[in-house]
């Protein structure tokens, strides 16, 4: 990624929101900028203990269709767009050991680095990103349906803000629940274009002085001083 030009952006959901949080923190100056979708931090006073342990995995079915028959969204949630879940399940198959099974890790929790303070660690991981951010939610998402969760990372922007911005975009999708793209996937699409556009016409601009001042050292113009917009 580092030779990439114009750097990259990361798009992540739910869980996966987590893990492009991680990626912002260790190598977000090789990144444009990430977004994380309906992946709630919460404060220290809503989460547990201790990390979350996954169930056991239930047995294999015998047959792509049979467990194709217990596939459904966690958190379960009303859909609009039926079709979209009709073509992820099948994508969600694995087969092993003569069974059919689902492709998810349930070990990826485990493979995360250990927790000197779990709480602490978990509350602040808005924190100390190097690369711009911006956070889209469900309205109507159970996750961020105690509003103290959407106080906390509002607050935590603030606190360290991403990448150094001054403003880091807020996001939320009018009636869209955690899966947002299988209940709003228009609406989503709107915001993602929305920000990532606003963040190229950055990077063009922010290119376009560093050329500008690179050519008038060369040329020993004097330059009146520019800030990043």
């Amino acid at each position: 990624m580092r030779h990439c030009s114009p750097k990259p952006w990361v798009v992540g959901h739910s869980y996966g929101g987590w893990v492009t949080l991680h990626a912002a923190k260790a190598y977000g100056d090789e990144l444009g900028g990430v977004v994380t979708v309906d992946s709630a931090v919460l404060p220290p006073e809503l989460l547990p203990d201790k990390p979350w342990q996954p169930p056991p995995r239930k047995a294999g079915a015998p047959s792509a269709e049979a467990l194709l028959a217990r596939f459904k969204l966690m958190p379960e949630q009303p859909v609009e767009n039926g079709y979209l879940v009709d073509y992820i399940g099948p994508q969600s198959i694995r087969k092993e050991g003569g069974l059919y099974v689902w492709k998810d890790d349930l070990q990826r929790f485990m493979k995360a680095e250990p927790h000197t303070n779990f709480r602490d660690d978990m509350s602040k991981m808005l924190r100390f990103l190097k690369c711009r951010l911006a956070i889209m939610y469900g309205e109507k998402s159970e996750h961020f349906a105690d509003g103290r969760v959407l106080r906390h990372m509002q607050t935590e922007t603030q606190v360290s803000p991403p990448g150094g911005e001054q403003y880091t975009p807020i996001i939320g999708i009018p009636e869209a629940h955690h899966h947002i793209m299988f209940d709003q996937p228009l609406q989503l699409i709107v915001a993602l274009r929305s920000v990532l556009a606003e963040w190229q016409r950055q990077s063009e601009v922010t290119l376009t002085v560093h050329t500008a001042l690179t050519s008038s050292k060369r040329t020993g113009a004097v330059s009146a001083p520019v800030a990043r917009l």
